[in-house]
């Protein structure tokens, strides 16, 4: 930004999510593929695995991944399984997941 310095006040407040260290004020609603998306990030998986273990591409995990994190506002793969484990997402419907660990969170 042009003229902008340090000492000079941002246009915007920044949200919560875009705070170093500061959770999210709410919980997060995400679909349901989404959601199976970051337990299986959280468990450390790339977009290759994720993608073996939901039936689709590489390619539409990584998809499924940048409009789970426009959704959420996370910046990154990471921070949506770090904020997924966390519990900052509300729960998915009971049982839409057959053979996937879900946290309890």
């Amino acid at each position: 930004m042009l003229g902008a310095t340090l000492d000079s006040p941002s246009r915007r407040a920044p949200r919560t999510h875009e705070i170093e260290g500061i959770a999210p004020v709410h919980r997060f609603h995400l679909a349901p593929r989404f959601l199976q998306l970051a337990a299986l990030a959280c468990e450390g998986n790339g977009y290759k695995e994720i993608g073996e273990a939901m039936g689709l591409t590489a390619g539409t995990v990584k998809v499924y991944g940048a409009l789970a994190m426009r959704s959420s506002g996370a910046r990154n793969r990471t921070q949506l399984a770090v904020w997924y484990d966390r519990g900052y997402f509300d729960p998915p419907p009971v049982d839409c997941f057959p053979g996937v660990e879900l946290s309890d969170t």
